[in-house]
């Protein structure tokens, strides 16, 4: 029998956690260390975070936020996602405590960076994170930095999956955002 995972997802934009309406308006919910803790004390399988402002504004990892979520005493697996351009990068984010980290700008500009990250803190750890849009063609892969649409890069991703550059894929739906 198969068990259901409840997988938790705290975005963050300039420090405060915020819902996020298709990639293009946020409301404020809260801090972000409140809302892991409670996801942990709720029982979720596993809490990713993800600092929309971080790539967008080139900034690198939220060194700042990660120390702080990685310290509080977390038992749920942590995921961060945002601003992870190096092998560095990643390997600095499991450091401070979390499981794994996730991609998405990666993908989108220099795929074959991924295969540095996955040497460099293994493939257990690597999520290639896809925002989505579906028409009835086809999917597109969804530029959130350029509010742009571009063809999903099929032989990357068979590519990157064939030679076990990543662990998971987490696909997710622009519109049902």
């Amino acid at each position: 029998m198969l068990k259901k995972r409840v997988s938790a997802s705290i975005i963050v934009r300039d420090g405060i956690a915020v819902q996020s309406f298709g990639f293009n308006s946020y409301l404020p919910i809260g801090d972000p260390l409140i809302c892991a803790k409670n996801y942990d004390r709720w029982g979720a399988d596993e809490i990713l975070i993800t600092d929309i402002s971080a790539t967008v504004n080139c900034l690198g990892p939220n060194i700042d936020l990660i120390t702080e979520i990685g310290n509080a005493s977390i038992s749920t697996p942590l995921i961060y996602a945002g601003g992870i351009c190096t092998p560095q990068h990643a390997s600095h984010v499991l450091s401070l405590g979390f499981e794994r980290v996730a991609v998405t700008s990666q993908f989108i500009d220099d795929p074959e960076s991924i295969f540095a990250i996955s040497s460099l803190v293994g493939a257990q750890a690597v999520i290639i994170s896809l925002p989505l849009v579906i028409n009835s063609d086809n999917a597109l892969l969804y530029d959130y930095r350029t509010k742009s649409h571009i063809p999903f890069p099929t032989d990357t991703l068979n590519k990157l999956f064939n030679e076990l550059a990543f662990s998971e894929l987490l696909l997710l739906s622009v519109d049902s955002d």
